[in-house]
């Protein structure tokens, strides 16, 4: 991904947007069907532009910093820093994975999901890169409650500023 405008629709009718995306649906369920059944690999990764980093608010050479760090391409050795974060995770991968139940209590949410029969990912780099995430889909008719989510263009400047 290397947008040299990110907001290139900005300008753009929705309508003809969410054509696209249903348009594009018979291609993408293709995509994640192929590799689902082990078909063929991919992977998505970020180029560091000008304009993401503009969206940033860093310089391109900071922002270059920002993205190779977080790809541990810095590191002497960044498949045993990769070996590493797959080992981390896959420990609480492991734990999550004889949970059923989660409640989650925060400002405006209360939220109960159930887990049981679900596969919790270990997101270590291998499709998206970098990343870092350990993710499951909760048992959409076992779960209750509310959540309130949070735009994260506008967390990240509030964090930038504190």
């Amino acid at each position: 991904m290397a947008a040299e405008n990110t907001r290139s629709l900005s300008g753009a009718d929705p309508q003809k947007v969410a054509l696209r995306g249903q348009a594009m649906r018979e291609l993408r369920e293709r995509l994640f069907a192929r590799s689902a059944a082990g078909e063929l690999n991919w992977a998505i990764t970020l180029f560091p532009t000008q304009a993401a980093a503009q969206d940033a608010e860093m310089s391109l050479a900071d922002y270059e910093d920002f993205v190779y760090g977080a790809g541990n391409l810095d590191q002497d050795d960044p498949v045993a820093a990769w070996q590493a974060v797959h080992d981390s995770q896959q420990r609480i991968a492991d734990i999550l994975s004889t949970k059923r139940v989660f409640r989650l209590v925060a400002p405006d949410t209360d939220l109960t999901y159930n887990t049981a029969g679900r596969e919790w990912i270990n997101a270590d780099g291998q499709k998206n890169f970098p990343d870092g995430e350990i993710f499951t889909s909760p048992d959409e008719n076992l779960t209750e409650g509310q959540i309130h989510f949070i735009c994260w263009s506008s967390f990240a400047r509030r964090a930038k500023n504190d």
